[in-house]
């Protein structure tokens, strides 16, 4: 496993984020590297990496960390389709989901509504 697993300063050249701004999404955001050596360096796999690469690109487009740091990969691809103009001029559908368990399944597969306007209503 550490064969595959990039070091800080990789993740650092590669994602263009700074060691020190790594940290801190790690404490305040819960951007953790998948992996701890045993002594307790940081190990980042390439799927970490590609996801800090989303964020970065979004922060550096004017987004703010805060609000996609808990996104998962599909959502901040998503977002950065809108941002690079991807998106269809044409107005999306709009729909309203309402009930716990489906807004719940739709929280775990994010992206499954991406080519609508969804307001999902967590109500019972």
């Amino acid at each position: 496993m550490v064969n595959e697993c990039l070091n800080i300063g990789t993740v650092e050249r590669d994602s263009g984020i700074a060691r020190d701004t790594l940290r801190v999404w790690e404490r305040r955001y819960g951007l953790r590297p998948s992996h701890r050596s045993p002594s307790g360096r940081r190990q980042y796999t390439q799927a970490d990496l590609e996801h800090l690469q989303l964020l970065a690109t979004l922060v550096d487009s004017g987004v703010r960390i805060g609000e996609v740091a808990a996104c998962g990969r599909k959502t901040l691809e998503i977002m950065l389709g809108r941002a690079d103009g991807e998106q269809s001029a044409e107005r999306k559908p709009r729909v309203l989901v309402i009930g716990v368990a489906l807004c719940q399944w739709l929280d775990e597969h994010q992206g499954c509504l991406s080519h609508v306007d969804a307001t999902l209503a967590r109500a019972a």
